[in-house]
């Protein structure tokens, strides 16, 4: 069927389009007053009800003045639309929903009719809805929630509708019942026609694998067991044996799968990408931190990805010097190499400037053969290269990982700046500020305000301004620790409302909630989302860390911090990494590792005074008290104003015995009460 005359993408990055065409692009409340119109019944609203919702905090005038503008922009990008499908009057606004598709409508269709993405997952739908309409307003975010909140039930009821129908294909019906079981893992209907299912089509361990995470999350979440009618079917499943015993704990399922290793059996792991800084070619000359930007910013989009494990930008920026020419193959650090990247794939490259033209050569490179397995060339202006990375992100990963969904790429749109030439400040300050020289170090903030004055919806400015933050007081060079405190907190929740929700800008908001606040379950809950969206991002899994550790989930927050060590082995703040494991171990009382952590973080950077105090902590728990001492030094010349009565005032730790150990711990090294 031909597609509707006003189309609306609702996951994902939002947009509109007029017969397929997008338009209103980077006009936000005008995006957002269509949604909210088109979605919610009886698409025709006042205009003053529609200017308190995206304008509440402006007072009436101004934002009947901004309302103006805004429906100004609705008429002219809607202007090619049949009569009636938009009516805009003195008093009210109206759509006509007949004329109106959505990708959600597109969506249920595909469940419905089986051509839904196999990739299709209840934390993708999760984390895509409405991407870049968050934060607006108050009232918007909270009429979002609930529209959220409506379309998974729609989606959930969809696939009980289908799981229900008995002529339908298995496959449909096993698809359908999988994702079920992912919008809500407790659903013993939906597990039971999954697992019978598969069973049926000889898939005895995926099957057991969904007994095994039913059985794990009733016991979490309710402290009770699958019923007899799961458990029986997976003792039928598990032994074939009418005479087995009627019960199955996760032990016995985990032994019935195929290589006897649980959850996890069977899987393969994904294939692990590096993308290396594009080699820079005349005639124009352009600063080195353009062709890092792309690589950032491409490493950003895949590392969303389940399909990839892809190395962290912090670690293969500097391997760039490795590739000797435009054409050449990249040579990477053997993985006998301490910290040595094993990618399987490389993507390198060359960029070319002519002015406002560029053009950008790329590779993709089998690193074990050598081999290049796929090229590319592109000619972008300037304001298309963004445009430029996602596309070149999606046939990268199609090469790679050929059955990765629509589902899953859209996930990968990150935001795009609309001033390019404040993204090159937030560059420029990037670089300025990896080189943690406090004689050049306070340079990067005035270029960092300079890009987010210059565009402030731009979330990834946000972003490095945390991280720029994080650093300042983490280092003891913060001239007003409380006033970067407080800037840190609340640059850290603007990413959030700008980004669309991204997993970095969320984890980033959750740590610095719990750090500088003290302990905070909601902070757990969003940590819990973004790693939903990106479990496999380096960024993401490290700053998960701490507030897991803070919750008392230490173990998974080792695990994090590990995997994040992995994938950025050679990242400038390498310091930080150890830095947070230091932490896990302390409150999981493994002081030894604590102290090995905290010891190596010193070595990548003596001066990081947050670690300084936790590995004397660790230390005088091993009785290491002479070391102790010397690293409680370095605390006072570095931050002569530390109180551990303050840190005590809000210490994180949702066990206080743990916070109050440490702050013991500090005061007998001699340390400030």
């Amino acid at each position: 069927m031909p597609p509707a005359s006003l189309s609306l993408r609702a996951m994902g990055s939002c947009g509109v389009d007029v017969y397929a065409s997008p338009v209103l692009q980077g006009k936000r409340r005008s995006i957002a007053l269509i949604f909210y119109v088109a979605m919610t019944a009886p698409h025709r609203f006042t205009r003053a009800s529609l200017a308190a919702l995206l304008w509440p905090d402006s007072d009436e005038e101004r934002a009947r003045s901004s309302l103006r503008q805004a429906l100004s922009d609705v008429r002219k990008g809607l202007e090619g639309l049949e009569e009636g499908a938009l009516e805009i009057t003195a008093h009210d606004v109206a759509l006509d929903p007949k004329q109106i598709e959505t990708d959600i409508d597109r969506m249920l269709s595909g469940i419905r009719d089986g051509s839904f993405d196999d990739d299709l997952s209840a934390e993708q739908i999760e984390a895509s809805f409405f991407g870049g309409l968050w934060g607006l307003s108050e009232p918007l975010d909270t009429w979002l929630t609930a529209a959220r909140g409506r379309f998974e039930q729609a989606i959930q009821k969809t696939c009980s509708d289908v799981m229900e129908q008995a002529d339908l294909p298995v496959a449909h019906r096993i698809r359908a019942a999988r994702l079920a079981v992912q919008l809500d893992p407790l659903n013993e209907d939906a597990a039971r026609l999954a697992m019978a299912a598969l069973a049926q089509m000889g898939e005895t361990g995926p099957a057991l694998r969904i007994y095994a995470d039913l059985y794990e999350r009733l016991d979490d979440e309710l402290g009770m067991e699958p019923s007899r009618a799961t458990q029986d079917l997976a003792v039928l499943i598990k032994t074939d044996d009418e005479g087995a015993p009627q019960s199955a704990t996760p032990a016995q399922v985990a032994a019935a799968t195929p290589s006897g290793a649980g959850a996890n059996a069977n899987m393969t792991q994904p294939p692990r990408l590096a993308i290396l800084p594009f080699t820079q070619l005349g005639p124009h000359e352009m600063q080195p931190f353009f062709s890092y930007g792309i690589m950032d910013d491409m490493v950003s989009l895949m590392a969303q990805l389940r399909e990839l494990r892809v190395y962290s930008s912090n670690s293969t920026r500097q391997l760039g010097a490795q590739v000797t020419g435009a054409d050449a193959a990249p040579v990477l650090p053997t993985a006998g190499m301490p910290g040595g990247l094993e990618a399987e794939y490389c993507v390198s490259g060359s960029v070319r400037s002519d002015g406002n033209r560029f053009r950008v050569n790329v590779h993709l490179t089998d690193a074990r053969s050598g081999l290049v397995e796929w090229a590319s060339d592109y000619i972008v202006d300037d304001h298309e290269l963004f445009d430029m990375q996602s596309e070149l992100a999606a046939s990268i990963a199609h090469q790679i990982t050929p059955n990765v969904g629509n589902a899953e790429l859209r996930r990968i749109e990150g935001t795009r700046p609309s001033d390019l030439g404040a993204y090159h400040l937030m560059l420029r300050a990037r670089e300025i500020a990896f080189a943690l020289d406090p004689t050049t170090f306070g340079g990067a903030r005035g270029l960092l305000e300079m890009a987010v004055q210059r565009d402030p919806s731009y979330s990834t400015s946000q972003l490095a301004m945390a991280d720029w933050l994080s650093i300042q007081l983490g280092q003891g060079w913060a001239d007003d620790p409380a006033g970067d405190a407080r800037a840190l907190h609340e640059t850290a929740e603007r990413a959030v409302q700008l980004s669309g929700q991204s997993a970095r800008a969320l984890t980033r908001f959750a740590h610095n909630q719990t750090a500088l606040s003290g302990y905070r379950e909601t902070a757990v809950d969003t940590c819990r989302r973004a790693l939903r969206a990106a479990p496999r991002d380096a960024e993401t899994l490290l700053w998960s860390a701490p507030t897991l550790t803070f919750e008392g989930q230490t173990a998974q927050a080792i695990e994090n911090t590990q995997a994040a060590i992995e994938l950025s082995p050679f990242d400038p703040y390498i310091f930080r990494f150890f830095h947070f494991l230091s932490i896990a171990h302390y409150a999981a009382g493994e002081y030894l590792e604590a102290a090995e952590a905290g010891r190596r973080s010193f070595q990548a950077n003596p001066h990081y005074t947050s670690n300084l105090r936790m590995t004397a902590a660790a230390l005088m728990e091993i009785g290491e008290i002479d070391e102790a001492r010397k690293m409680a030094g370095q605390v006072k010349r570095h931050d002569p104003n530390f109180r551990v009565g303050a840190f005590l005032a809000k210490q994180p730790f949702r066990d206080v015995q743990i916070g109050q150990k440490y702050a013991s711990r500090l005061i007998e090294v001699g340390l400030p009460q």
